[in-house]
């Protein structure tokens, strides 16, 4: 009788041990899930809101110019952890004038875990910015790459001198996550990268 009351208790103790440890499993996927709702700041992310600005850009962010030069010249920055900063490029002629005005003509929208559920998709021809010189010239920016659109730089729109100050800094114009095969095709295309020291 003793040894079927002590069995009972051991069954007893290790049904109740299972549920705990099922439980704890429950509530550790349920916090993953809360996880991954978070709202990202993708800022942080890419340490752009780092007192070191300007060494996370020279450190981590491989360096891939389009129209190297010429007075359209856009820059495209890869991030090592793959997102994308985009922006004028510093021998862009629009940079040679005033910049009175920049108004965004895209939101990104609240993002959501590290998939960044909540992005809008671009398309490789929309535009998202418009930037107005004292000249009554508007331009229209379109970073001509398909992705989530995770960031605008509001700093630009509040203070539109610094696009013109650092536009290849703090005067950015966005951030972009592609896919990782089209990722991998636009470093194909774009080639090598301008600062060969960048560490992956």
């Amino acid at each position: 009788m003793d040894k079927k009351r002590s069995n009972n208790k051991k069954n007893k103790y290790n049904k109740n041990k299972n549920n705990d440890n099922s439980n704890n499993k429950k509530d550790n996927n349920r916090n993953n899930d809360e996880k991954d709702e978070e709202e990202c700041d993708i800022l942080e992310s890419v340490g752009l809101k780092s007192t070191f600005y300007n060494d996370q850009i020279n450190r981590y962010f491989a360096k891939y110019y389009l129209n190297k030069g010429e007075p359209n010249e856009q820059y495209i920055f890869i991030h090592s952890n793959g997102i994308i900063m985009c922006g004028i490029g510093s021998n862009n002629d629009i940079l040679k004038k005033n910049i009175s005005e920049i108004i965004a003509l895209k939101q990104p929208t609240k993002i959501t875990g590290k998939s960044k559920h909540g992005a809008h998709y671009l398309s490789p021809n929309e535009y998202i910015m418009q930037i107005k010189t004292d000249d009554n010239n508007t331009i229209n920016y379109c970073p001509k790459l398909k992705g989530k659109l995770l960031e605008i730089n509001q700093n630009i729109i509040k203070t539109p001198k610094l696009l013109k100050e650092s536009p290849e800094k703090n005067g950015f114009i966005c951030l972009i996550q592609q896919d990782p095969g089209d990722l991998e095709k636009l470093k194909e295309n774009l080639g090598k990268p301008e600062n060969l020291n960048i560490k992956y």
